[in-house]
């Protein structure tokens, strides 16, 4: 299956929004601590904040395409030291996402963290960093075994009512 990887413009709007809502949808599903619904106000403040991201130098979103379709997107920015990785500044990823159908399609999504990796190094940062949800044990074995990620610390939670 032919595929591109490709920086996402100002007319890739809508289908990384779409993508950003497949992923909202698929966390929620995972948890049944999340109580909030994705309201069009929501939305609607997700399509500001990634018209802001698609013109910004300090972050980049790629695209994966297949036959002209839009089937999967990273976003990526550039961080400062913080609490989260004291070590120095950083790129982080707060969203990866490829549509289900897609996905043993390794090698493309590979290619979409190589790409990233390069973003990294032409942004002068020595590190790159994600985090992973708890219970998305997929994600965390693709980005261990295949994006040669290590775990640089855990964090824990408990609900107490």
């Amino acid at each position: 299956m032919e595929y591109i990887i490709r920086k996402a413009s100002s007319e890739d709007l809508d289908s990384v929004l779409e993508l950003w809502v497949e992923l909202f949808e698929a966390v929620h599903k995972m948890h049944e601590i999340y109580a909030d619904n994705l309201t069009e106000e929501a939305k609607e403040e997700r399509k500001k904040y990634y018209q802001q991201v698609l013109i910004s130098d300090s972050a980049i979103v790629l695209l994966a395409e297949i036959d002209s379709n839009v089937v999967g997107f990273v976003e990526a920015c550039l961080n400062d030291k913080d609490f989260n990785f004291h070590l120095e500044e950083y790129v982080y990823i707060p969203y990866y996402y490829v549509k289900l159908e897609y996905r043993r399609n390794i090698k493309m999504m590979i290619n979409m963290f190589r790409e990233v990796e390069k973003w990294t190094k032409e942004n002068g940062r020595r590190y790159l960093c994600s985090d992973v949800d708890g219970k998305n044990l997929n994600s965390l074995r693709l980005q261990e075994k295949f994006f040669t990620m290590e775990i640089f610390k855990s964090r824990l939670f408990k609900e107490v009512l």
